[in-house]
């Protein structure tokens, strides 16, 4: 959940923590725990409607819990955003064709590699073939700031979305959910699951301590 949970989805997030069925995870939602009905209005080009509020949620704890205030998450987490300078100095190398270079180039000699990587790389460029020769390209450019996790995230975007195109790679991209990553830590917990023991999850965690 987040601020941007409300009305239906907020009222279901409230019903299955309140009765004990799930964890939330991510950060205060909205705080407007309403049903409505749209009530459609004679206008040019159907545009216009009503929002009429017919129910509201109120909690078993606390009636005034969510309205004005929002659910509080049983674990509060963030979504990981680069600074605005990374994305303006990516977009720099990217039109400079680097990325797409390699990425092709990886592909083509090393798909099972490349498959790999896109599926999780436990946020290391380890194993990147040749990566130290793509950052190398990419400081010639003086003007460039970027460190290697910058160019890791980078290029295995530009992977998972050439590979996803050409129907090789499936599902969303759970290893840079960091939302996720700190739901499935809560829920092992919960389960007494020790996620250290599994090697696509040791990265997260390191970050985490």
């Amino acid at each position: 959940v987040d601020g941007g949970t409300a009305d239906a989805a907020e009222v279901f997030a409230a019903a299955l923590q309140d009765n004990g069925r799930a964890k939330l995870v991510g950060q205060y939602s909205f705080g407007r725990a309403i049903i409505q009905k749209v009530i459609p209005l004679q206008a040019k080009e159907g545009k216009h409607a009503l929002l009429l509020t017919v129910g509201k949620y109120y909690t078993p704890e606390d009636q005034s819990a969510i309205h004005n205030h929002g659910l509080a998450p049983d674990t509060e987490a963030s979504p990981f955003v680069e600074e605005g300078w990374v994305f303006d100095e990516l977009d720099i190398v990217r039109e400079s064709g680097a990325i797409k270079t390699y990425v092709q180039e990886l592909i083509t000699k090393h798909e099972a590699k490349a498959i790999e990587l896109a599926k999780g790389d436990g946020e290391s460029s380890e194993g990147y073939p040749e990566f130290a020769a793509l950052v190398a390209k990419v400081k010639a450019n003086k003007d460039i700031h970027l460190e290697e996790q910058h160019l890791r995230r980078a290029l295995r975007s530009e992977l998972r979305l050439v590979l996803s195109q050409a129907d090789k790679l499936s599902g969303g991209d759970l290893q840079e959910d960091h939302i996720f990553m700190s739901g499935l830590e809560t829920l092992a917990k919960s389960a007494g699951v020790d996620l250290s023991k599994f090697d696509a999850y040791k990265a997260y965690l390191s970050k985490a301590d």
